[in-house]
This record gives structure tokens, sequence and C-alpha cells, in this order.
């Protein structure tokens, strides 16, 4: 069998190849324009950070949680896997996509709304497909399929309003923009807090039920899905709360407008119980646990980079709480549970071997001197971020193409 077919033989080889291919380019792409080698074609419609935000959030994690989906979902609604024929135009679309997004920030919105016409019309079908197997499905517990295709549709809307800003037309809310790229914003907040987060966090949260890691065994055995009702509302919230700030706010990056909006004070207080209960998950994890395993130490540090995020956001300056979710929480998560199915459906052991875990150390500091870099001011700023962009892009690669000669594998 040729490595073409063997990629398009299962749907987590086509969509993790895609996925770690997408992340290479977006780690390069960012690299360059870091660097002043890549200037956008419109910078006051649509500056390079908004390019960024985007990019970070759309490009490479939909396909890693694609590839996890049609590859764990039917198991877990006892129903036949979909056919491979019906998810390679989807997956190629999505990634393809993105790649038009990419030529974009160089040539303009124009060729931005076609990708994203064509990683929308990928991402309602891939919705569809499970939407279709939830309605074959007679499995009794099908909670946490459902929360993940809700978030799933939640980023179609967030794509949607960045599609509609590229192509001039009105916000969601039938009023014309307040600035230019207001809703591009507010649909990546959308992106990253009401899709991409909720995922992993469901997916950390059947994981660890699966694998009987709970923290709080006694807890978990009277309300089993209790992580799930505190935290998702508090992402969700803060969804709301940043799509709408950024649809009045414009192009600023801070968020004042949502100082002034209607329950606030409940948004913040529901962040901090939030956040506060997944790091004191994650910090009594070792106590209950046998943190050895290097796999179940991966969860927990991510679950709390996810709680710090969310703690985060009750700060004026959102750049903290974005890249510990995108970088510390996303990052950590994806690494292991990608790595995860990867070895479970490819022949590998199911184990963080000293690669990987070597991998994931490495991550930390990065993800910790970007978060530094957010907080501080002065010459010191630009060395901060230069390291932590190469270190987290050399690590991205090196991951990324262990990644792919693993699909490639018969």
């Amino acid at each position: 069998m040729t490595r073409w077919r063997r990629i398009h033989a299962a749907p987590h080889r086509l969509a993790f190849t895609l996925g770690s291919i997408n992340l290479v380019l977006v780690a390069l792409w960012w690299g360059l324009a870091f660097g002043g080698w890549l200037h956008t074609a419109t910078p006051a419609l649509v500056p390079l950070t908004a390019w960024h935000g985007l990019l970070f959030g759309g490009a490479f994690m939909p396909l890693f949680i694609a590839g996890f989906q049609f590859t764990t979902l039917p198991r877990w609604l006892h129903v036949r896997p979909s056919p491979m024929r019906s998810l390679v135009w989807p997956l190629w679309g999505l990634a393809a996509g993105w790649w038009g997004v990419m030529l974009a920030s160089a040539r303009g919105p124009w060729l931005a709304a076609a990708g994203l016409g064509v990683v929308l019309a990928a991402w309602l079908h891939l919705a569809w497909l499970q939407g279709e197997a939830m309605r074959q499905s007679r499995a009794t517990d099908r909670l946490h399929a459902c929360l993940i295709l809700i978030a799933w549709l939640v980023g179609a809307l967030g794509v949607s309003l960045v599609l509609a800003d590229c192509l001039g037309l009105t916000t969601a809310t039938g009023m014309r923009s307040s600035a230019p790229g207001s809703a591009w914003r507010a649909g990546t907040a959308l992106l990253l807090w009401g899709c991409l987060a909720p995922v992993f966090l469901t997916a950390l949260h059947r994981m660890v039920s699966y694998l009987s890691m709970s923290p709080w065994p006694r807890l978990d055995a009277r309300h089993p899905a209790w992580l799930l009702a505190l935290v998702l509302p508090a992402l969700w919230l803060h969804a709301a709360f940043a799509a709408w700030g950024h649809g009045w706010g414009g192009l600023s990056g801070q968020v004042p407008s949502t100082h002034d909006l209607p329950l606030k004070p409940a948004r913040d207080l529901a962040a901090l119980m939030a956040g506060g209960a997944l790091m004191v998950m994650a910090l009594r994890w070792p106590r209950v646990q046998n943190l050895r395993q290097r796999m179940l130490a991966m969860l927990a540090l991510g679950c709390f980079w996810m709680g710090l995020a969310l703690v985060a956001t009750v700060l004026g300056n959102p750049h903290p709480a974005h890249h510990a979710l995108a970088l510390g929480a996303m990052g950590s998560l994806m690494l292991a549970m990608v790595t995860r199915v990867s070895c479970t459906h490819g022949g590998q052991p199911v184990v963080a071997d000293r690669w990987l875990w070597w991998s994931f150390l490495a991550l930390q500091p990065v993800v910790a001197l970007r978060l530094l870099a957010s907080l501080l001011s002065g010459p010191h700023v630009g060395f901060t971020l230069s390291v932590a962009l190469w270190g987290w892009g050399l690590l991205m690669a090196l991951w990324a193409s262990r990644l792919i000669r693993w699909s490639w594998k018969t």
C-alpha cells in the first residue's frame, strides 16, 4: 500500500497528517510575519494580530479534533464509523481552506473569504456526519458526543462571522460593524472559547472517566457530570462576552466594552469558580493518582493551564488568558490526546515515551515565556517573544513530523 493510500485508510491518519502539515505551516507563517518578512495586504482593515489569532485557533486544531471525533465517537455511540470516502473531501477542504487564508494575509480579504467559504462548507459537512451518527446511536450515554457537536456548531458560527467580515457584510446584530474587523475578532473569540476549549474539556472529562483517573471518585460517583456543568457554562459565557465586546470594541485587542455589559460580575464569578475548580483538581491529582504515569501528568497540567486561563479572563488584558488556553492548555492536551489516539490505532505502544515527555516538559517554559511577554513592557518584550515563538515552532515541528511518520506507516 502506498503512503497516499495509507493516510486515506483511516480518519485519524488523514486528519492528523493534514493537521500536522497546517501546524508547521502556521508556525512558519508566524515566524516570517513576526520577523518582518511577511507583510499583510490590508493592515488598516485587518492587522497582523487578527490573522494570528484566527490561524492559530482554526488552521490546525479543528483537524486534530476531527480526527479524534471520527475515530473515537463511533465507539462512544456504538455505531459504525462514517465511510472514509465521505470524510476525504471535508478533511481536505478543511485543510486547504486555511491554506487560502494564510495566502490571503499577503493578498487581501477576498482570498480569505474564498478559503473560509471552503472551510465553512467542510465544517458543516463534518457536523452533519456527526449528527447522523448521533441519530443512529442507541447508546444510553451520549452526553459527551452531544456537547462536542454543540461546541463544533459554535465554531461554525465563529467561522461564519469571520467570513461575513471578509465579505463586508453586516455583523450578527444586524448593524454595520463599529470598526473594520470587529466581527472577525468576535468570530475568533467564539472559535477559541466557544468551540475549541469546550471540545478539549469534554474529551478530557471522558478520558478521565473512562480510565478511572478522577481525583474525586466519590463526587464523580454521585454527580458524574459536575465538572462539565461547572466549567462549560463559564467557557461559553466568556465566549459570548468576548464576542460581544469585540463586536462593539473594534480592533484594539482589548475588550473595554465588556466591563459595561450586564451580568459581567456573574461572568467573572463563573470564571473564577470554574478556573479554581480546574486548578484544584490538577493539584489534587498527585494525591490520589500515580503521576509517574506520564500521560496522566500531561492531562493534569493541561487541566491546570485551562483553569489558569479562566481565572485570567477577569483581568483587563485578554492576552494572558488567550495564550494560557491556546498554548498551555490546548497545547499540552493536544500532545497527550492526539498521541494517544495515534498510538492506540497505529500499532504503537500507548505510553508517553521519553521523546514525547521531554517535548512536553520543554513546552511548559515556552508557554510561561509567552505569558511573561504579555505582561512585560519595554525592550525585553521582543527578545522574550522571539524565544517563545521559535521554541514553540521547533517543538511543534518535531512533534508534527513524528506524527506524520506514524500516519504513513502500515
